[in-house]
């Protein structure tokens, strides 16, 4: 279920499959240019970084941005990652027998109430091959949407 379904927000695909740079539509930089313009200079910065990095949206629970590392990390495409959601990389159950789905709306709406929130996560490839990392969420409202920054720091590196 996504996190905030009662807010009505733009969805904004951020990254095009094939050269991972900032794609919106006329129409979405008309609704929201505070917004695009915004996550363009974060997501500007993650793209350079050598660590796996997302942006969700809370509005839909899906990626809106993901840089190299983390399509590695998954072992996807750009455009399938961003067709996915956290929930569908993850086991439906965590190791400490919390459920998936549930733990992440908490960590998202910790992370909006208290700026960040950090705990270990277990994420599952295309492959299915299982990915224990420790994951820390920056919640940032931006403009009108709020959005979480999602740093996955893989325990073991096997991507």
């Amino acid at each position: 279920m996504p996190m905030f379904a009662a807010r009505a927000l733009l969805p904004i695909n951020l990254a095009s499959a094939s050269e991972g740079v900032s794609a919106r539509s006329d129409e979405q930089r008309a609704q929201a240019p505070a917004l695009c313009d915004a996550l363009d200079d974060f997501t500007e910065l993650l793209s350079v970084l050598d660590e796996a990095w997302t942006v969700i949206d809370l509005a839909t629970g899906k990626f809106l941005y993901a840089n190299d590392q983390a399509t590695r990390m998954f072992g996807l495409r750009l455009d399938e990652l961003l067709a996915a959601d956290p929930v569908q990389l993850s086991p439906a159950v965590q190791p400490d027998g919390s459920n998936s789905a549930e733990a992440l709306e908490r960590f998202m709406a910790q992370a909006i109430d208290r700026r960040t929130a950090s705990f270990p996560w277990v994420h599952t490839s295309r492959s299915g091959v299982q990915i224990p990392c420790d994951v820390t969420f920056v919640g940032v409202v931006l403009d009108w949407a709020p959005v979480v920054f999602a740093r996955l720091q893989p325990r073991v590196r096997k991507f």
